[in-house]
């Protein structure tokens, strides 16, 4: 079904914290007896352009909190399992946590170094 204007389109914000579509409503007395039809606990009425502008605030901060996340984050070359860049150790090309890192014989001497 295609809407004419997404600003048409009303959602409920529901007291179990579900965001329910209510669908193509005039108005906010519109939507609100159509919430009321649906028997829903609504908090909250949300026209379509204020839940657009939200919708793009959260993804925006939910982008910015995982790329700063990556940044200090990496994977394990041997083990695949993503830890703190801080707790890593890196050869050339290779990343290792500290478990791969000791059971690797690459590794051996280095660890023995860190660790004794």
């Amino acid at each position: 079904m295609m809407y004419e204007e997404f600003s048409r389109m009303w959602f409920a914000l529901c007291a179990d914290g579900t965001l329910s579509v209510l669908g193509d409503h005039g108005d906010y007395e519109a939507a609100d007896a159509a919430a009321e039809d649906l028997g829903l606990d609504v908090v909250w009425l949300v026209c379509g352009d204020d839940a657009a502008q939200w919708a793009n605030t959260i993804n925006s901060k939910n982008k910015q909190t995982y790329s700063l996340y990556k940044s200090i984050t990496d994977n394990c070359n041997a083990c695949g399992i993503e830890k703190p860049k801080s707790s890593m150790f890196k050869s050339g090309r290779v990343l290792l946590c500290c478990q791969c890192m000791i059971k690797d014989l690459q590794f051996k001497e280095k660890a023995a170094k860190i660790f004794s």
